[in-house]
């Protein structure tokens, strides 16, 4: 043989060694120790740290892509030095509605040095701006001095009111100017507001007199609306109509809305009186309403609905700018 090993045992001995090698780790697979966590999906939470800083994390619904995105932009806003660019960053935020980063962001440039950036960033708010910021829109809207980002400002504090359950409301600045019995035609203007705003529901009349705001969700920031305004009325008991200019302003005095309300031609409303079998031309029958009272209550009815329309969304109102 002079010495050499013969093939067939050399290439036996090979395959025993790998058989022994596979062995070894399909054993060391089998016994090796399993995570605790092993198993639980991520979403679940699991008790772990991750799951639990998951849940605790505001931006937990916004997917990841747009929350890359609006990132993006959330850092040109703070970071950039061109303010038109910074401007152009605010008004795209508004494409990411339900994302709090991005509204903190937008309420940050309400503070920007530039009046283009705080205009920009009010116009996005006044498309996606939530209920929990109208304080802070309403305080910053007394501080502006530019008049198109106070517009813009008020817009967007008016949508995030509208986002309330319940808005507190109080008429008593509602008045009629050189009218018919002016305390009465006051009165009347008033209730023709309140009244209709009641019964459309989501509104309350001021906190002092309602026992019904313990219903109003106490994690929601309070909205309490006080209207003003003033109603030139012409006519007489037959026939009526006037103008009003009435102003809406929010619990720290800034202006919220503002409309003028136009009533024509308003009759006198109908008489109480019951026909009756024994009705005769000697039977006294009560005239209806004064014309010029009728005119105070629809002029505050169309005031309500053209505010209800702007703030919370609703049919559009004749003879109303």
């Amino acid at each position: 043989m002079n010495g050499v090993v013969p093939r067939g045992p050399m290439v036996l001995a090979a395959v025993i060694i790998k058989m022994r090698k596979a062995l070894i780790l399909i054993v060391g697979l089998f016994i090796m120790p399993v995570p605790a966590d092993a198993g639980v999906p991520a979403s679940s939470g699991g008790g772990t740290a991750s799951g639990a800083s998951a849940s605790d994390d505001p931006r937990a619904g916004v997917p990841r892509a747009a929350r890359r995105d609006a990132d993006k932009l959330i850092r040109t806003l703070k970071s950039t030095s061109g303010a038109r660019v910074r401007a152009q960053a605010a008004l795209v935020l508004k494409s990411f509605k339900g994302d709090p980063a991005v509204v903190k962001a937008l309420m940050w440039a309400l503070k920007d040095e530039f009046v283009m950036v705080r205009t920009a960033a009010a116009r996005s708010l006044a498309e996606i701006a939530p209920l929990s910021v109208y304080p802070a829109l309403c305080e910053l809207g007394m501080k502006e001095t530019d008049p198109l980002a106070v517009i813009w400002i008020r817009k967007a504090a008016l949508r995030a009111a509208g986002a309330a359950d319940t808005i507190l409301v109080k008429a008593g600045g509602l008045e009629c100017q050189g009218c018919y019995r002016v305390g009465e035609s006051s009165q009347h203007l008033q209730s023709g507001l309140l009244n209709h705003l009641l019964s459309v529901g989501g509104y309350s009349i001021g906190a002092s007199f309602d026992f019904t705001t313990g219903m109003i969700n106490a994690e929601s920031p309070p909205v309490e609306v006080s209207f003003s305004g003033k109603l030139r009325l012409e006519g007489t008991g037959e026939s009526a109509g006037g103008i009003l200019e009435v102003v809406a302003y929010s619990a720290n005095g800034f202006m919220l809305w503002q409309s003028t309300v136009e009533v024509d031609s308003v009759g006198r409303g109908p008489s109480p009186h019951v026909a009756d079998k024994f009705d005769d031309e000697f039977t006294i029958k009560e005239p209806g309403l004064d014309a010029r009272f009728a005119a105070c209550i629809e002029a505050g009815r169309k005031a309500a609905v053209i505010f209800d329309d702007d703030i919370r969304g609703g049919a559009d109102v004749e003879g109303a700018e």
